[in-house]
């Protein structure tokens, strides 16, 4: 009888291993799993009181990733565009980066992109990045992220766009149409932006995966 009991112990408590391994590997399997999209936090730079508030919105906001772009022709750029609606306010974010110095947009022999020759993890600044002009109009193309709040029960619509204070790229590549990139963009409003709102200052981290790039041809 004692042999039986030992027998017993000793089955049950490989079960309730196996069990507790299988969970473990679920939970992990689940954690792991990342969504291609941004995550904006958008801060109050201004000194006065006198300026209206940009709607409050939270400290740390994840949109999901709708839509990556490629542009061709007068001006080259790639762009990624995130939304989501949460309790009937929907929120939007584009983002721009054309090519320029530190940022050229160039084709491979194998007709992959090739955007950046520097070692990865870089930074580029605002200054330092300064895009090519638009062969037709000659205008300077910009480096911005545009982020709206339309506000659907309320009927109002809001908008901040973000000069590029510091791009910093951990990781840009495209493999047949398809980007997989993650970069973080810090901004600043200004002169491009609403001026009743003033000064306010934003962190971006975008991050996607094998995502398909729509073609644009421009002008």
């Amino acid at each position: 009888m004692k042999k039986i009991q030992i027998a017993f112990v000793a089955i049950l408590v490989v079960l309730l291993s196996a069990c507790g391994a299988s969970h473990e590997t679920k939970t992990k399997t689940i954690d792991s799993k990342k969504e291609n999209g941004a995550t904006i936090s958008v801060k109050n730079e201004n000194t006065s009181d006198t300026l209206k508030p940009f709607p409050t919105i939270p400290d740390k906001l994840f949109l999901n990733a709708r839509e990556a772009s490629c542009t061709e022709g007068s001006f080259s750029s790639i762009g990624v565009e995130c939304s989501d609606t949460i309790d009937d306010v929907v929120y939007k974010l584009s983002v721009r980066l054309p090519a320029g110095k530190k940022f050229n947009l160039r084709n491979r022999a194998d007709g992959s992109i090739e955007f950046i020759t520097d070692k990865l993890p870089c930074t580029i600044s605002g200054n330092d990045y300064q895009p090519y002009k638009n062969a037709l109009s000659d205008d300077t193309m910009r480096v911005e992220a545009v982020f709206e709040v339309r506000d659907m029960k309320n009927k109002t619509y809001d908008y901040l766009i973000f000069s590029l204070g510091n791009l910093t790229i951990y990781a840009m590549e495209e493999n047949d149409s398809r980007l997989s990139a993650h970069f973080d963009f810090d901004g600043i409003s200004g002169k491009y932006s609403q001026p009743a709102y003033g000064l306010y200052s934003a962190h971006i981290e975008i991050e996607v995966e094998k995502m398909i790039m729509n073609l644009i041809m421009v002008d």
